[in-house]
């Protein structure tokens, strides 16, 4: 766990689980593969390589590598967080950023275009995206909620100027209110 000062108005550490060791090398100038497959470069966590469902219809969806939320190592995130013995808030969870990684998986205007004229492409992409974030969550929870005291999920939907909607104008069941 990392102790940080930011947006709550006290210290606390934020951890999570484990990712698996990766199984395949990283392709050349990628720094990062995501829990999705896709790999990135560039400074943080970077951008994209590759956009493996951009265009994807339902067949490649159900088709896709989903990984098993089983894989995610939460051991240890109890014994971790009581080692503070209280002295700073716990932040928990998996931090879940699922509308990035459906931006990373299908591409931005892939992703944007299809919240109107596929509703139900979107609806599918973000029910595997989100499902293995909250089953990842739910094992945690089980693994420590009793020390965990704040949990988070990181996703920003807006731009340097506005929202990213002005209202829910989509069909996409998932629309900012």
């Amino acid at each position: 766990m990392e102790k940080r000062e930011g947006p709550f108005p006290f210290p606390y550490l934020s951890g999570g689980p484990k990712e698996p060791k990766e199984e395949a090398p990283l392709s050349p100038g990628a720094k990062l593969r995501a829990p999705f497959g896709v790999e990135h470069f560039g400074i943080g966590c970077g951008q994209p390589l590759s956009h493996p469902l951009e265009g994807a219809g339902m067949e490649e969806i159900e088709a896709f590598p989903w990984p098993d939320p089983g894989r995610v190592d939460v051991s240890g995130i109890r014994e971790e967080a009581e080692s503070y013995e209280g002295k700073y808030a716990i932040l928990g969870g998996d931090w879940s950023p699922f509308w990035h990684d459906a931006i990373d998986l299908a591409g931005m205007e892939g992703l944007l275009l299809a919240m109107y004229d596929a509703p139900e492409i979107v609806d599918a992409l973000l029910d595997r995206i989100v499902g293995y974030y909250l089953a990842v969550s739910e094992r945690i929870f089980r693994e420590a909620a009793e020390v965990i005291d704040i949990f988070f999920i990181g996703n920003d939907f807006g731009t340097s100027r506005a929202p990213w909607w002005e209202r829910p104008s989509s069909g996409a069941s998932f629309s900012p209110t």
